[in-house]
């Protein structure tokens, strides 16, 4: 009988603590790129001075990325940009579940988060490029250049498109999707 309430405690206390950390959304910068910033919510911006462009492709570094139901987290930049590269390199998953949208016409999307990504009900994307999420530990640019989610301190970053996902662990983090139905659907033309 103790047992039983000792497993019935600890699912409890996992579903409370997944609730408190939706509620926690935030998205900060780890200074490894640009300057290291909390970005205040619940309209995030995210502009290419908190990143590091290199040729078309635009660098972003994040120790937190999450958003919560009913906000949002803008990526803004120059026309010439033709991917947004982002890592997160905490420790803890990300969390969407609000509205994800990139400004920069035709620009592709890249999110690494080696800790998990976790998509909720209300996840929605905006973006007019293509969409890409892993849970690789880097991701590599054409034949020698490489963006480290994991240890940033290996980055060569180079003008060369995202070529390939890399990972270092047998068992890499989940990528998943809270919903019955996933809701992310891909607007184009707003």
């Amino acid at each position: 009988m103790i047992r039983k309430y000792s497993i019935l405690f600890i699912v409890l206390l996992l579903n409370a603590a997944f609730v408190l950390s939706e509620l926690h959304a935030q998205i900060i910068t780890d200074g490894t790129l640009g300057p290291a910033a909390s970005i205040s919510g619940p309209d995030y911006q995210i502009i290419a001075d908190l990143g590091k462009q290199a040729g078309n492709n635009l660098f972003h570094s994040f120790s937190e990325f999450s958003i919560s139901a009913g906000e949002s987290a803008v990526f803004t930049g120059p026309n010439s940009v033709e991917n947004i590269i982002s890592r997160v390199t905490g420790r803890n998953e990300s969390r969407i579940d609000g509205f994800l949208r990139s400004q920069i016409p035709g620009a592709n999307f890249f999110l690494l988060n080696p800790s998990g990504v976790i998509f909720g009900p209300h996840a929605s994307l905006d973006m007019s490029g293509s969409f890409h999420v892993s849970t690789a530990d880097y991701l590599r640019l054409g034949e020698d250049g490489r963006f480290d989610a994991v240890h940033p301190g290996n980055d060569v970053l180079k003008t060369a498109s995202p070529s390939a996902f890399g990972f270092l662990g047998e068992n890499p983090a989940p990528l998943l999707f809270k919903a019955a139905v996933p809701k992310l659907r891909r607007i184009i033309g707003e």
